[in-house]
């Protein structure tokens, strides 16, 4: 992705922030409309309410009484699309909205903009933050860090439909819960706060429970392990030695001063479970299928199931402003990310019934996300390629 020059992504900025100012503006134009036309049919329906009222105690049960009726129930109909039509334009006004309020208190992207790697098929990728240790520190730093600052080959999200592959797995029996559920709605944030001294582990499984044990071929965000590092640097081990513990990620990884971590999430594939311990897993690359491609025996601590059915899917969309992970477009890995708007417009609980027809196009209904180090390009990601980050 060829890089550009501060000025012209300011102006562009600009551009966009003018184009969505007249979107908000049409959408309120549009609001103000129908509730015009509503206010003025919902006089007419209470006017022939009335007539109703008074032939029903005259007893007069005949053609006018009928013709009145029937005229009620198109009314009724006709103010029930309305307020479809209304509840639309203001959902679509307030996602418009929170873009423009990201992107008036996004900082400056020239500062944070993600360093990007040529792919082999030409198609640019993120670069992970170690990766920029070798940038700043040098080739110690890539020693340090092990495979960690490898760039993931192209993946293509744009496939227009979840997939079968998203879909043979028999396990979905429930929502993801804590996993899945918007930030504040009673998700996993609370169940595994530290403060209230709930173990983490122990929450996700419980809000997973009904998807349990994880079928063979299901979807998964996996977080890749940190190997430890050659002999001679910080925390080392053996060469090629055993994966490095949680405790031993930071300094294994050679992470730059102040960062939070250096893991890497991908896709991946169930192949089984293990001794049906429903929570210990074998996990596969989902770039390397096959029975050469590596596989990893991990734990739910480092899975995170996508979406595969409107079961599976959060009870409610992600709101504006919700930190999830989100499959970067043209890679196989997950990044942080920020709501902007967009998703199933799934907006309050709903019966899963009332939905399974619509199941595909709820799963590839895209949100609106803008990747941490990214600038502040708001990308397209389908819905079930989005999920809570899980904390840890």
């Amino acid at each position: 992705m060829a890089s550009r020059q501060r000025k012209d992504r300011l102006a562009q900025s600009g551009s966009e922030e003018v184009q969505l100012w007249h979107g908000v503006r049409t959408h309120l134009r549009t609001i103000e409309r129908i509730r015009l036309a509503a206010q003025d049919r919902s006089g007419i329906a209470e006017t022939l309410r009335n007539d109703l009222i008074v032939l029903r105690e005259k007893r007069a049960a005949g053609d006018e009484y009928k013709s009145k009726r029937r005229r009620l129930d198109d009314i009724c109909t006709e103010l029930r699309q309305k307020t479809i039509e209304e509840q639309t334009a203001v959902d679509a006004a307030l996602e418009k909205l929170g873009i423009l309020t990201a992107l008036r208190s996004s900082t400056d992207p020239g500062d944070h903009a993600m360093t990007r790697g040529s792919s082999s098929s030409g198609i640019s990728t993120p670069v992970s933050r170690s990766k920029l240790a070798d940038d700043r520190y040098g080739s110690s730093a890539s020693k340090a860090k092990g495979t960690l600052g490898t760039t993931r080959r192209s993946y293509s999200t744009n496939t227009g439909l979840a997939g079968s592959s998203l879909r043979d797995s028999a396990g979905a029996g429930s929502t993801n819960g804590a996993l899945s559920q918007p930030s504040g709605s009673g998700g996993s944030g609370g169940a595994s706060s530290s403060a209230g001294g709930v173990d983490p582990a122990r929450a996700r499984r419980e809000a997973l429970a009904h998807q349990l044990p994880l079928q063979k071929g299901r979807k998964v965000a996996f977080r890749q392990p940190v190997k430890k590092a050659a002999p001679g640097a910080a925390g080392a081990g053996a060469a090629g030695g055993p994966i490095a513990g949680a405790g031993d990620a930071a300094a294994a990884a050679g992470l730059l001063p102040g960062e939070e971590d250096g893991e890497t999430w991908i896709m991946a594939t169930v192949i089984e479970c293990i001794n049906n311990d429903r929570n210990r897993y074998v996990v596969q690359d989902a770039e390397e299928e096959g029975p050469l491609g590596p596989t990893w025996n991990t734990t739910l601590k480092a899975i995170v199931p996508l979406p595969e059915s409107v079961s599976t899917l959060p009870p409610i969309d992600y709101p504006v402003g919700a930190q999830v992970m989100g499959l970067y477009p043209d890679t196989s890995c997950f990044y942080r990310a920020t709501v902007q708007g967009g998703g199933p417009g799934i907006l309050r609980p709903t019966p899963v019934s009332k939905l399974i027809k619509r199941e595909q196009e709820l799963l590839n209904a895209n949100y609106q996300l803008i990747f941490e180090d990214d600038g502040d390009v708001v990308r397209l990601v389908p819905a079930f390629l989005v999920v809570e980050r899980p904390r840890t």
